[in-house]
């Protein structure tokens, strides 16, 4: 089976769990022929649960746990300052949202997602930390690259798929990954994504000497790491040379880049997403121009004719279905087996 069969390949079977949930969600289950009444449950629930260090698989004790409710702001419920291995919130309304259990331990924060299903939230909780020591070679990266071409520049995505494979499984540190971006790039957003919530969390982030160093950690596992850019400048000089080859995609369609400084370029077409490149780097930055037409609108209204989706509602519900879709293609990346290491 060839390349690009398997990264077909790959993402048809990323979708089989979506699709399996959407049939199970839309299956009418057979009726039963004598219901069993069932209590209802009580408008408030006690969180409470354990700690556990994943590292040793022993009890642990945190500096901090924080119970939340998400939203467009997350919302601290409590908070509890050295709790011990063991914890119990005090009430809080069930809501129709998860809530979410924070834990800082050793200076890493580890979010545990508790589902608005009034049998898992009256349930005890593991809160799952882990030791840091974890080292660059037990790091998987896939580096991808999103060029959006809009009216009044670049907006770039830099997305980096990372897998912990440390064993005993160890945190990554904050402070020690570093992704250098160009002079010309304004940062407008950094997060971090796990895959034990799939909830990104922004988080404060800024440049030294050319380069952002991220201060968050990878715990074991995969995560998605996002660094968000906008230039005025149609060209974008990637300065990040040290991994043998990232996934470019872009918006509009049309709007596909010249390419200059590149070892290589692999033309890829993923199920779902569309067209994307494989552009091998030679060591040298590698430069991506972007047409002075065909613009991608962060805002589809702001088109004068949309000759596919000629409703508003209509072209809403397809950019979310397109954003939805290209996190999920960008998020697989993680789960080609191709191992990128950084060459340094």
């Amino acid at each position: 089976m060839n390349g690009k069969a398997n990264v077909e390949f790959r993402f048809l079977f990323a979708f089989l769990p979506f699709v399996f949930f959407a049939a199970s969600a839309n299956a009418q289950p057979a009726p039963s022929p004598q219901p069993v009444p069932t209590q209802p449950a009580s408008q408030t629930v006690e969180i409470h649960g354990a700690v556990i260090n994943g590292t040793g698989g022993r009890p642990a004790s945190p500096e901090k746990l924080e119970l939340i409710r998400p939203g467009q702001q997350m919302t601290v419920l409590h908070t509890m300052d050295n709790p011990g291995a063991t914890f119990r919130f005090p009430p809080a309304e069930r809501v129709s949202v998860p809530f979410l259990i924070r834990a800082t331990y050793q200076g890493e924060t580890y979010v545990t997602v508790v589902p608005p299903v009034p049998e898992r939230q009256d349930a005890a909780q593991k809160v799952e930390v882990f030791d840091s020591g974890a080292r660059q070679q037990d790091l998987n990266i896939m580096p991808g690259v999103e060029l959006l071409n809009e009216e009044d520049g670049l907006r770039i995505n830099l997305v980096y798929s990372i897998e912990n494979v440390s064993n005993p499984p160890r945190t990554y540190a904050g402070d020690q990954f570093q992704i250098r971006i160009p002079e010309s790039a304004k940062i407008t957003g950094c997060q971090l994504a796990h895959q034990s919530s799939r909830m990104p969390a922004p988080f404060s982030c800024g440049t030294r000497e050319g380069a952002i160093i991220v201060p968050k950690g990878f715990r074991p596992g995969s995560s998605q790491l996002t660094i968000q850019l906008e230039q005025s400048d149609r060209n974008y000089v990637d300065p990040e040379t040290n991994y043998p080859f990232k996934v470019v995609v872009w918006k509009p369609e049309k709007a596909k880049p010249s390419i200059e400084n590149q070892k290589s370029v692999e033309e890829l077409k993923i199920r779902g997403l569309g067209p994307a490149l494989k552009v091998d780097y030679a060591g040298n930055p590698v430069e991506y121009a972007m047409p002075d037409d065909s613009f991608h609108y962060a805002n589809p209204l702001q088109s004068d004719y949309n000759p596919v989706f000629d409703r508003p509602w209509h072209t809403i519900l397809a950019v979310l279905a397109a954003g939805a879709i290209l996190l999920l293609a960008i998020s697989i990346l993680s789960s080609f087996r191709i191992q990128v290491r950084r060459t340094r």
